[in-house]
């Protein structure tokens, strides 16, 4: 709750560290010129922007880049000093054929990653001959998509994701067992998003409820569990928020049960998944649910 880490977008090839502090007033101090803190250390991953961070665990992140297909596991540790500093242990090397685009912890053994091959990795943390941990990929799902922009966690077994340019829709992928007592993932459910939308930021807000945004869409979804008549799960959009004509969302983050933000820009992008700087509004919106007498509705 007192660290929190951040990428550089384009141009900037660093992923740095920041905490939360104390100022002399004993009073918790989010200083500008720290962009929210105090950095502690500047990790540089060797590579153009950072495009995707998830947290495993209070001690590992995982990282990657956009100019490759790498993903690089990095855990907090003790110098000589007994000071924090945070070093790289793995790096899944070609992880995908062409770029990281997304990163997702399902628990702190199993992440999961998307790239621009259309493919959808599960990677678990496993022990090699020395006892040590090592990360495996362990699955690689077809997600018959352009690419795979955004992953997140619905529950410890089940994940969404969402598809880049040409793919107008989100997937939900279940962990089941197949005739060996194995485990397999498989996706139970497309959903269509909406016409032309770049599906670039998915979020979990609980676990019958996620939010999705792209560029294009003008829209921000939000989709529900629900059971259908022979009792299985299945997802529904059950709310379409509009947005400014030429409004994208790049970012969508839960702040509780009934809040979430969203940001991105105009739809109007000039390369890559750089969040849409290049016009529109780029507000932050905060969306809150609220009940009305009969139903419960969004606004923002």
């Amino acid at each position: 709750e007192n660290t929190i880490a951040s990428g550089g977008g384009e141009g900037d090839s660093t992923l740095k560290i920041w905490q939360k502090q104390k100022d002399v007033h004993n009073k918790d101090i989010w200083t500008c010129t720290h962009m929210l803190g105090t950095c502690t250390h500047t990790l540089d991953p060797e590579g153009y922007s950072v495009r995707a961070i998830c947290r495993i665990d209070e001690n590992t992140i995982a990282s990657c880049q956009f100019i490759n297909g790498d993903i690089k596991i990095r855990e907090k540790q003790k110098d000589v000093h007994n000071k924090d500093i945070w070093t790289c242990t793995q790096t899944l090397s070609g992880a995908h054929g062409i770029r990281v685009c997304a990163l997702c912890s399902i628990d702190k053994n199993i992440i999961a990653s998307g790239d621009d091959d259309s493919t959808l990795k599960i990677w678990q943390k496993q022990k090699d001959v020395h006892n040590k941990d090592i990360w495996t990929c362990t699955h690689t799902l077809d997600a018959a998509a352009y690419n795979v922009r955004a992953i997140c966690r619905i529950d410890e077994n089940t994940i969404a994701s969402g598809g880049g340019k040409g793919d107008s829709y989100l997937k939900i992928w279940q962990k089941q067992k197949d005739a060996h007592n194995k485990d397999i993932w498989t996706c139970t459910q497309t959903l269509s998003a909406a016409r032309n939308l770049i599906a670039c930021a998915l979020c979990s807000i609980d676990e019958n409820t996620i939010a999705s945004g792209g560029w294009f869409a003008r829209t921000l979804k939000i989709w529900q569990k629900h059971k259908d008549v022979h009792n299985r799960d299945i997802w529904k959009c059950t709310h379409a928020l509009s947005l400014a004509p030429r409004d994208s969302v790049s970012v969508i983050c839960r702040i509780d049960e009934n809040t979430i933000a969203c940001s991105g820009g105009t739809a109007l992008v000039s390369r890559g998944n750089s969040g849409g700087n290049s016009g529109g509004s780029g507000d932050l919106k905060i969306w809150q649910k609220v009940r009305t007498l009969q139903k419960e509705i969004d606004g923002s």
